[in-house]
């Protein structure tokens, strides 16, 4: 009888656990990866929601002829239309011109400042709110200066 060369039992065996040690080691890898670039992705996300909320609230404000509040609904009037944000403790909306924009940001200490300081609701001249991200605060504060009015009298 001829002997055939080829490989034992013990010599595939071997074969079999390093590569599954191998193979598990990568797939521990690939998991570790894939955890890290979705946490960014949602990181990269939110940080998109809070600078489309800036550039959004900084441009109203900017443009508004006159900005009210009621409750948590803010109403800024432009020449001819209007937006109108709502805060929620974990969404900010715009809704301009039948369009809303949904912000997915945490919020708290929301605040207005009015015109007449003993106000519940009216013209607003100032924002301010915290937006809560990764246990970090960052405090915004937005505010609108109205054009003075002047009253000019007759009497001399």
């Amino acid at each position: 009888m001829k002997k055939v060369a080829g490989f034992s039992l013990t010599d595939v065996i071997v074969t079999m656990i390093i590569s599954l040690l191998i193979i598990g080691i990568a797939f521990s890898v690939f998991r570790i990866t894939y955890n890290q670039l979705f946490n960014y992705q949602m990181d990269n996300q939110t940080y998109k929601d809070l600078y489309m909320l800036h550039l959004s609230l900084l441009d109203d404000f900017s443009q508004a002829e006159q900005i009210d509040v009621n409750n948590e609904i803010i109403k800024i009037t432009f020449f001819e239309k209007v937006c109108q944000y709502t805060f929620n403790n974990n969404i900010i909306t715009r809704q301009i011109n039948n369009v809303t924009d949904t912000f997915k940001l945490t919020t708290s200490e929301y605040n207005t400042l009015f015109q007449d300081n003993k106000q519940i609701h009216g013209t607003i001249d100032e924002l301010t709110f915290n937006i809560i991200m990764n246990n970090t605060i960052y405090p915004y504060k937005f505010i609108k200066q109205y054009p003075s009015k002047f009253e000019i009298s007759n009497n001399h």
